[in-house]
């Protein structure tokens, strides 16, 4: 009785936060918690743990969110996730991403990558390498973002994603772009110093 209410208040904090309504589905699901601790249903629990920490990334508290994607990790452990698993390591990679730990961010996301592989879930990796190729991109490393962003792409043709494999091309064209502006840039620097070392002689 008592899991069913836990899954009865879940389900009306999902409808809420589909609605846009995150601050009373957040409400149900802090419930729903309630309820499950008093049970063995640690799927479920881990489940409810990570809706919160999308709740909360949502609503941009990182900390909070950080916190309960760390706990419905621990909480997927247990009952052996691998895919629960690899969407907590994911979020708390967005969450880092988003404070600027771009390297620390990636970390996560290969290890969510590894969860998906083992599960093989096609989609999933090649979301991950996406989101592993933004890292990369943020940072400048250009050629390292380009060769995930085209394996992610080359995954979506595979499993027949065209909207998504369009998206990941024009992410590459958009870098192919930045770097042939910064090599003209580079080289009209170059030019000026010769002419300058030139005109000096």
């Amino acid at each position: 009785m008592v899991r069913n209410d836990a899954l009865e208040l879940l389900d009306k904090g999902s409808k809420l936060q589909e609605l846009g309504g995150l601050d009373e589905a957040l409400t149900y699901y802090q419930k729903a918690l309630d309820y499950l601790k008093n049970t063995d249903d640690k799927k479920t629990e881990a489940d409810a743990l990570l809706e919160v920490g999308n709740i909360y990334i949502e609503r941009e508290d990182y900390k909070n969110g950080q916190n309960y994607y760390e706990k419905s990790l621990e909480a997927y452990k247990k009952v052996e996730d691998e895919t629960g698993e690899g969407y907590a390591l994911t979020g708390i990679g967005l969450i880092l991403e988003k404070l600027g730990n771009h390297a620390e961010a990636r970390k996560y996301y290969l290890d969510a990558h590894k969860k998906f592989e083992e599960e093989n879930d096609k989609e999933r990796i090649a979301a991950l390498l996406s989101l592993i190729g933004g890292t990369y991109e943020s940072q400048g490393a250009w050629e390292d973002a380009i060769m995930e962003y085209k394996r992610s792409s080359s995954i979506y043709g595979k499993i027949g994603e065209a909207h998504k494999k369009e998206h990941i091309n024009d992410l590459i064209h958009g870098i192919t772009d930045k770097r042939s502006k910064t090599k003209s840039s580079r080289n009209e620097k170059i030019t000026a110093v010769v002419y300058l070392i030139g005109l000096i002689g």
